[in-house]
């Protein structure tokens, strides 16, 4: 009896320290590249079946992203993230609602961003159905796959290039910008996230991005109803930052 209530408390108390891992890392440095692809008035089809411009992603429209970002997790299913990325849209009226006006256009811009993410699975969780055991045989208790949803807010600083050559007096009344500006931003989307060592992991992310303003292509036109928005995929590597016992980032330190 004594030996079972030993092995019993000792798999209790190891479920509670597996239960706290995740403060040993609550810091996360991340470094991503990907694509994103863009839907608002040049190319796109204006149908009510469009299921947000998901139907009007096309490969050759498609440019890449480029992203540096850090994480710091409040619970074990509750963190917070800021990021910066470097963005390209691209789009033409070849395969959209008006192919006659033959407008096309390149975007480049650098978006801020700050999200909140919720682990409908953590990567953290303990193995409760059965144990696993690694190579050497020792067993191991912890999943290294997680699934999240995020959302967030931020702002888009972008240079419009668009040429509108086509002289057709029907769009008389569209309104071209160029320059610099800026606008604000809401997404949000769902994040796959597993864990390769110690001190790394991979994500996967993807979701819509809903910008405020209607000249994200260079345009305002007086055929649209809607606010321009892109489409976003990201992948991750991802450096986990050691944490100290008093809750602070340990960068240099080795597990």
């Amino acid at each position: 009896m004594r030996k079972i209530g030993l092995i019993c408390l000792l798999l209790m108390v190891s479920g509670i320290l597996f239960s706290q891992k995740w403060k040993l890392t609550r810091y996360e440095l991340m470094y991503g590249v990907g694509v994103s692809n863009y839907f608002g008035d040049i190319g796109s089809t204006s149908n009510n079946n469009n299921l947000y411009g998901i139907k009007d992603i096309r490969i050759f429209n498609t440019r890449p992203s480029f992203m540096v970002g850090a994480r710091y997790k409040i619970k074990q299913k509750f963190h917070t993230r800021v990021a910066f990325s470097f963005i390209m849209l691209n789009g033409d009226d070849s395969r959209g609602s008006y192919p006659q006006r033959n407008y096309s256009f390149n975007t480049f811009g650098l978006e801020q961003s700050g999200q909140v993410e919720y682990a409908l699975l953590s990567e953290d969780r303990n193995r409760t159905s059965f144990a696993v055991y690694n190579k050497r045989g020792i067993m191991y208790s912890r999943s290294r796959l997680g699934l999240y949803a995020f959302a967030g807010v931020g702002g888009l600083f972008y240079i419009p290039f668009i040429d509108h050559s086509n002289p057709d007096p029907s769009y008389k009344g569209d309104h071209f910008s160029s320059g610099p500006s800026y606008t604000g931003i809401a997404f949000g989307g769902i994040m796959l996230k597993t864990i390769y060592s110690n001190y790394l992991a991979l994500s996967l992310e993807f979701g819509p991005r809903f910008v405020i303003g209607d000249d994200l292509d260079g345009l305002t036109s007086k055929f649209s109803k809607f606010n321009d928005m892109y489409y976003y995929l990201n992948f991750s590597v991802i450096y986990r930052i050691k944490t100290s016992r008093k809750g602070y980032p340990m960068l240099f330190k080795r597990y």
